[in-house]
């Protein structure tokens, strides 16, 4: 995290920011600002409203630091998760994936490493980080639900799972993504094992899951107009799949450009590999290893090997399908500067998890010995991309911030004039150093 700090020299103020900064230190009440989309998502309603609440946070944070002449454009929750999120993976690989100690903090390390986590500390969003620690968090509570052999499963563990599950759908919509895969691969747990605990589990699942159906198309829209007194559009959550029909390069991003997407996020996990060579070797090792990864003790009687690949080779394609929706949805994901940060933290994550129980399934083959070394070298791969993935996000829709945001930390550190760089002209963002200027006043008017 001190790396991604250092490396960050102040942060990036993101032309999203200049909209954002003032919505969120207004004189509103904070449930004005959280419950208003044309504020907090420039209209296009997404029911994550715990999302806004975390921005609001690092607004309020960036604010105080400017007071104390001390202006960055860093994001406090980004870190706050980066470390929850390294937290829950370290109880995840040690104790529930029981790795060796070195195996698990090199995990940690990796995800740690990734380009998503170390050049992604500016202000933006809070939305996909939030969703990454969730995600984790809910990973954790399935895993001592399905390795306990009680009927009944405890009570805590179930509230638990039903807050992270609400935490996971509330910061993003990709985390009511993963809480219907949840439920997809609990519907096939009960299937398979028949047990009454699995059972109350996929009930728990399907509650919580509703309960984030209700709060998008009728609780939240309610706080909108109770708060704001308008009725939010609920236009840009539909998916428009039928557009594929008429529209080839719409099918070409969800057939062919989208599913990519999430073997291409891990290949920044693990050190810049290409996403057919993470694709090939996701296949392998589930098809390979898959029955050994984690599964219930004594359930050898209710499961062949045949089902647990396919479970596992669900929840595999998941990721792919997930990707494959959000490029048809909103095509900027495609971008290679927007591959690089934000997008791909949750599915980061969920890789993340993938490879801690591939290695935790490794232990008992001839490749143990060479675990730490692989995982080592994709750990230096990591961090010697950095500069390429930096080069990259220069380039196109972040060129004007980076040549930029250094001088207007110095225009509010020192109430200087602000001089744009001048290579940044030619890049085609209208009215963007103009925008910037309004927020660099808003922030120097607080001091």
């Amino acid at each position: 995290m001190l790396g991604s700090i250092l490396l960050s020299r102040g942060g990036l103020l993101y032309p999203e920011a200049h909209a954002f900064i003032p919505h969120y230190l207004s004189d509103r009440s904070l449930a004005e600002k959280i419950f208003d989309p044309r504020g907090t998502d420039f209209g296009m309603y997404q029911a994550r409203e715990l999302s806004y609440f975390f921005d609001y946070v690092d607004c309020r944070f960036i604010a105080a630091c400017v007071r104390s002449n001390l202006p960055h454009f860093l994001s406090l929750s980004h870190y706050g998760f980066a470390c929850l999120t390294a937290v829950l993976l370290w109880h995840f690989a040690r104790r529930q994936v029981r790795l060796p100690s070195p195996l698990a903090g090199l995990v940690v390390l990796l995800f740690l490493s990734s380009p998503m986590v170390m050049l992604g500390g500016s202000f933006f969003r809070s939305s996909k980080i939030g969703c990454a620690a969730s995600l984790l968090a809910v990973v954790i509570c399935l895993g001592a639900l399905w390795s306990s052999a009680r009927h009944r499963p405890s009570s805590l563990l179930l509230l638990a799972l039903s807050f992270a599950l609400l935490a996971m759908g509330t910061f993003d919509r990709q985390g009511f993504f993963f809480a219907l895969v949840v439920c997809m691969l609990q519907a096939g747990r009960v299937i398979v094992i028949r047990r009454t605990g699995e059972f109350v589990v996929l009930t728990v699942c399907l509650g919580v899951t509703a309960m984030l159906m209700a709060y998008d198309f009728w609780w939240a829209p309610y706080f909108i107009r109770h708060f704001n007194g308008y009725a939010p559009s609920l236009e840009f959550q539909r998916m428009h799949l039928f557009d594929i029909i008429h529209d080839s390069q719409a099918a070409l991003r969800l057939f062919f450009y989208g599913p990519q997407l999430a073997f291409k996020y891990a290949g920044l996990l693990l050190g810049g590999m290409s996403w057919p060579l993470v694709a090939a070797a996701a296949t392998a090792l589930v098809w390979r290893f898959g029955p050994a990864w984690r599964w219930p003790a004594n359930d050898s009687a209710h499961s062949r090997n045949w089902i647990k690949r396919l479970w596992w080779m669900a929840a595999l394609l998941s990721l792919s399908g997930m990707t494959a929706l959000m490029s048809l949805h909103l095509s900027p994901v495609l971008l290679p500067e927007l591959c690089i940060v934000y997008y791909g933290l949750p599915c980061a994550a969920a890789v993340a998890v993938f490879l801690a129980l591939a290695l935790g399934a490794l232990r008992q083959s001839s490749f143990r010995h060479w675990s730490l070394v692989v995982i080592g070298v994709l750990l230096l791969a990591n961090i010697l991309s950095l500069p390429s993935h930096r080069a990259v996000m220069r380039q196109g829709y972040f060129q004007w911030t980076y040549d930029n945001s250094p001088s207007l930390l110095q225009t509010i550190r020192n109430d200087a004039k602000f001089v744009p760089v001048a290579e940044s002209q030619s890049v085609e963002m209208s009215g963007q150093s103009e925008q910037a200027l309004e927020t660099v006043r808003y922030l120097r008017g607080l001091k």
